[in-house]
């Protein structure tokens, strides 16, 4: 999940560009699996859960087409980039906060959550989305944006916890509906004032 809050700025009616303060959390939930080579008479194939959190801070920037639709409902397009600082690594599992099946909560608050050195500390995103826009009155509108966000580099840490040399690679990209509601602290620019 994510929050924070944007700045948008409109050039003209169709295009604008946004900016703003993002936090993001991400992160993977991993089963741990029995080996059936050695106890291949186990009735229960997993015996474990890990959940692995990133907690990361990111200023992104987009810009934004928006398309009319009816007289205060419009489609938004939009593409951009973000980058982070990534804050806080937290895993739980049997081995770091004893819990064999630990259950995802919405905050990551668990007294027995181990800080880790996983991923490394910056995140480079490309985010794309497609919402709709609709004015609840003349200066607040609400958003309702699906966005996929994809983690450009390597989120693995090859000098932390991983040491290892395998050459694996991790990136935390996610698919998410953004919700938002804004507030014009001026008057939007309109070709069509009278329809407003």
């Amino acid at each position: 999940y994510n929050f924070g809050f944007e700045y948008k700025r409109f050039f003209d009616p169709s295009l604008s560009m946004s900016t703003g303060l993002m936090y993001m959390n991400k992160g993977f939930r991993n089963e741990i699996l029995e080996d059936p080579t050695t106890n291949p008479n186990s009735d229960e194939p997993q015996i474990g859960v890990t959940l692995a959190s990133m907690h990361i801070a990111a200023i992104p920037f987009y810009i934004n087409a928006h398309h009319r639709l009816r007289r205060k409902v419009e489609m938004i397009y939009t593409a951009g980039i973000a980058g982070g600082w990534l804050f806080a690594e937290r895993v739980r599992n049997n081995y770091y906060s004893g819990e064999e099946m630990p259950q995802q909560g919405f905050l990551d608050t668990s007294p027995g959550a181990a800080n880790v050195n996983l991923f490394v500390d910056y995140y480079i995103g490309a985010h794309v989305g497609v919402g709709i826009s609709a004015y609840l009155k003349s200066r607040i509108v609400l958003v309702v944006q699906p966005m996929y966000k994809w983690q450009v580099n390597n989120a693995r840490d090859f000098y932390g916890s991983f040491s290892s040399g395998d050459p694996f690679s991790a990136r935390m990209n996610s698919f998410g509906i953004d919700l938002k509601i804004g507030y014009f602290f001026t008057k939007p620019i309109r070709n069509r004032k009278k329809e407003f």
